[in-house]
């Protein structure tokens, strides 16, 4: 039986049903429609800070959980995507939410599918944001990603192992430079983008909620990616 979640400020915890702990952050107007908010890589449940204010404006609530081994919830071994969306139905369930939106960004995108996929029935709009996507499906995929100067899919179709160690090498490099992974994003896009970027990241939420993803172990870090 899923138990009530305990309260700590705007952020909370929930005991699954398999024993795992499921930390998540309550944001928004709390009598608002529920949007469950799946977190990109490097992300964590800090992530729904950036949207507090406008869901309170305009009516939302936020539900962001860390997925398993990041922040404050428990890693969970030979996990699939699959899982995904049955932690999320514990959640609502014990949050007496019946229906809701759930928006993913970036590799919080695949998310949205799965629970669009699993939970059909209580989902009333799934949207992704810069999702992650099978890219080997498109025309000049290769110029893509090389433009992003991120190996990972290729890497893994060569060797997980050179995956495991190219996360172990960002995580290490993120601990030690934590605006490296910012300054990098802003080398890849436009001067209007960046303006964007220091808009709206200003402060230091965001690099906050990438810390909180960083401090997981590296297996925990590629079990996420």
């Amino acid at each position: 039986m899923t138990r009530q979640p305990l309260l700590s400020g705007h952020d909370r915890t929930l005991r699954l049903d398999d024993s795992r702990v499921l930390a998540f952050s309550d944001l928004g107007e709390p009598t608002g429609y529920p949007i469950v908010f799946g977190h990109g890589m490097p992300g964590s449940r800090l992530e729904g800070q950036f949207f507090h204010e406008r869901g309170r404006r305009h009516g939302f609530r936020i539900i962001t959980p860390d997925r398993p081994g990041i922040g404050g919830s428990d890693y969970q071994k030979h996990r699939n995507l699959l899982d995904y969306p049955d932690d999320i139905r514990q959640l609502v369930d014990a949050l007496g939410i019946d229906r809701f939106i759930h928006v993913g960004w970036s590799s919080g995108g695949s998310r949205t599918i799965a629970c669009a996929y699993a939970l059909a029935d209580r989902m009333d709009l799934g949207v992704c944001l810069s999702g992650y996507t099978n890219f080997s499906e498109f025309p000049g995929r290769h110029s893509f990603l090389e433009g992003t100067r991120w190996p990972g899919p290729k890497l893994a179709r060569l060797s997980p192992a050179l995956v495991r160690l190219a996360v172990r090498i960002v995580v290490r490099l993120s601990r030690h430079h934590p605006g490296l992974y910012m300054r990098e994003a802003e080398s890849l896009v436009s001067e209007e983008d960046r303006r964007l970027l220091h808009h709206f990241l200003k402060g230091k939420p965001f690099g906050k909620t990438s810390w909180s993803a960083w401090r997981a172990e590296a297996r925990r870090s590629l079990q996420t990616c």
